[in-house]
C-alpha cells in the first residue's frame, strides 16, 4: 500500500487586506474653497497638505485644517487659473492623491 504524507514547512503567503487612501473633492472644479472628504487614513493629525501644479513646483505645503472626522477644507482662491495636483500625507508617510482645476 502507498501513504501520501504532507508536511507545511513554512506559509508562503497570507492575503491582507489594506486600506487605500482616498480623497474625494469639492467643488472641482473650485474658485475659492476646496472641500476634502478623506477616507483610508488612520490618523489625520500631523497630516500635511501639498499642492503642485502640472510642472511639479510645489505651490503651498501647510497643515492639514480638519473641520470633522475625515473632513477638511483649502484655500485655494489666491491660485491662478489651472489644474493642480493634490497631495495628503500623514505622519506615516502614508499617500493620497488627487487632481483638481482652478477656475
Amino acid at each position: 500500500a502507498c501513504q501520501t504524507i504532507v508536511q507545511v514547512a513554512e506559509t508562503i503567503g497570507t492575503a491582507e487586506t489594506a486600506t487605500t487612501p482616498h480623497l474625494r473633492l469639492s467643488p472641482n472644479p473650485a474658485t475659492e474653497q476646496l472641500l476634502l472628504s478623506i477616507s483610508g487614513l488612520p490618523e489625520l493629525a500631523g497630516a500635511r497638505i501639498l499642492v503642485s501644479d502640472t510642472q511639479g513646483r510645489l505651490l503651498l505645503s501647510q497643515p492639514l485644517a480638519v473641520q470633522a472626522p475625515g473632513q477638511a477644507s483649502l484655500d485655494v482662491a489666491t491660485l491662478p487659473a489651472g489644474v493642480y495636483f493634490l497631495f495628503l500625507l500623514d505622519e506615516g508617510g502614508t499617500r493620497a492623491r488627487t487632481r483638481f482645476c482652478k477656475l
